[in-house]
């Protein structure tokens, strides 16, 4: 019954240019008029598609697709996003923290950071915003700032957070590689580096992503680099399989370091190199999520 219900109220609205439901006088505004009281006499919200960094590079957008809606729910990450047609990139409307037992640091680079603030020193950088060059997409993965980095060696050594009455310690951040002209890009000795410290002097490197041919992607990819914290200073390595432009599972957007150690004075450093003004490294959202 409800299903044919559902039908002929799809087909009232086809009629009448407006779809109404739990409502039978929908807005002549509207195309689509939703009401939170259904008929059982309880209240509903609205529920946008509910995807993972992955299962969002599959979604097929087009530039008629200007401004779908998705939930984007992967790893700490929790954003309503719309597309964005003029950048091919998806945007974020609200990023919420994750509520419960676990404390998260940020660091997103904005005028006003996010709090509580995952602060840095160091760093020969600067703010990226706007949109790069190749690709003609935001440098940044939320808000209106991301940190970028080109031709230089930066490290940004994030302040100690003491971890040690956690169990479950965890560090991700947003990466894009932008370029001036469209023969440059990240090569193979262009790196992005994850180190950890427990007293400031012995640094263990855990992930590296090294660039590729000229390799440029925004952050709208959908591969990972990930890496679990063994403290041996060999790093999980990764690369695109290929240069040029790249999208989806070739383009590493997000870099994450699982199992840090539980200790009084947790250190960690984002190395980025690279050695044009052409090659421009971009990191944004820096989370260590603790608990």
């Amino acid at each position: 019954m409800k299903k044919i219900a559902l039908l002929l109220l799809l087909f009232c609205g086809l009629m009448s240019a407006q779809v109404g439901i739990n409502t039978t006088n929908p807005s002549n505004a509207s195309v689509l008029h939703l009401e939170s009281l259904n008929g059982s006499g309880t209240h509903g919200g609205f529920m946008p598609p509910k995807v993972t960094l992955a299962q969002r590079a599959t979604i097929p957008v087009t530039a008629a697709d200007d401004g779908m809606m998705i939930f984007l729910s992967d790893g700490t990450t929790r954003c309503v996003q719309i597309y964005r047609a003029s950048s091919s990139a998806w945007v974020d409307m609200y990023c919420m923290p994750i509520v419960g037992a676990s404390i998260i640091y940020y660091q997103d680079f904005e005028a006003t950071p996010a709090t509580p603030t995952l602060t840095y020193t160091g760093g020969s950088g600067s703010m990226s915003s706007g949109n790069g060059i190749f690709p003609s997409a935001p440098m940044y993965s939320e808000g209106a700032q991301g940190y970028q980095v080109s031709n230089s060696n930066s490290t940004l050594s994030f302040d100690p957070i003491d971890s040690s009455t956690y169990s479950n310690i965890d560090l991700s951040f947003d990466l894009a590689s932008f370029a001036g002209t469209s023969g440059n890009g990240a090569d193979g000795t262009d790196v992005v580096e994850v180190l950890v410290s427990t007293d400031n002097t012995t640094w263990s490197s855990e992930v590296t992503i090294n660039g590729n041919n000229n390799a440029k992607w925004s952050f709208a990819g959908s591969a990972v680099a990930s890496g679990v914290y063994d403290g041996d200073n060999t790093p999980t390595n990764y690369a695109p399989t290929m240069g040029g432009n790249l999208t989806g599972p070739n383009a590493y957007s997000k870099v994450t370091l699982s199992n840090l150690p539980a200790v009084a004075t947790l250190y960690i450093q984002v190395r980025m190199h690279n050695n044009s003004t052409n090659e421009i490294w971009v990191i944004d959202n820096v989370v260590l999520n603790l608990n």
